[in-house]
């Protein structure tokens, strides 16, 4: 069944749609065939020809066919906007979707920075304590000095034994003299006799302390 209705020509018999004014072979006018009976069609004049009633019958189904048309384009038309553009009815389930995601990406663990290893503080060997010392001459460490004589102008150099042994590695020997009018001695135990008189040098180191008494002449 066409959508459009179909007119059939009344002087040359050929159909045509029913929206063209006039028969597009011989131009007769578009009118509504009537059926000739003895009986007057209501729908017809005096004359055979249609009445107003049946016009406008005819143009309310002409109106009709363009709407029924004009719909068909635009659905047509919104089918294939559809087809061409895909995400655009999909957008808020496409956007959910990116915010779940979002959500769900677990968390990038921070790897703390090594900490730097210091180098180990090396420990001090104790220091052993001294118990005593021994003055004696540098060439004879077996016999120690307690009372020497010496002339005016002579020098000697004087040695220190600390003991026990282990204490020496951190032995700092100190001398001095208790009158320097009589003899003078220098850090490392080098002794001058100044004048005539009687004195003491002495040899400390750690808190121990030794003496030797020196007689100039």
């Amino acid at each position: 069944m066409s959508i459009i209705p179909q007119i059939t020509c009344r002087q040359c018999g050929t159909q045509y749609s029913a929206l063209r004014g006039r028969c597009p072979n011989c131009g007769t006018p578009h009118v509504v065939r009537t059926t000739r009976s003895t009986t007057p069609d209501s729908d017809a004049g005096p004359t055979g020809e249609p009445s107003a009633e049946s016009e406008k019958a005819a143009q309310w189904q002409l109106i009709f066919g363009g709407v029924l048309i004009l719909a068909v384009i635009v659905a047509v038309i919104i089918l294939i906007s559809a087809s061409l553009n895909p995400s655009a009815g999909s957008g808020k389930s496409t956007s959910g979707s990116t915010a779940s995601q979002a959500v769900e990406t677990p968390d990038v663990a921070v790897t703390p920075s090594p900490t730097p290893t210091l180098p180990p503080t090396a420990t001090p060997e104790p220091t052993t304590a001294v118990s005593s010392i021994t003055i004696c001459a540098p060439y004879d460490h077996t016999s120690p000095l307690t009372d020497v004589t010496f002339r005016a102008g002579e020098s000697f150099s004087f040695a220190a034994d600390v003991f026990p042994v282990e204490a020496q590695t951190d032995a700092k020997i100190n001398w001095r003299s208790t009158d320097e009018t009589v003899a003078t001695i220098d850090k490392n135990g080098s002794m001058s006799a100044v004048g005539a008189g009687t004195c003491e040098i002495i040899a400390e180191c750690g808190g121990v302390a030794q003496k030797c008494i020196i007689r100039v002449h």
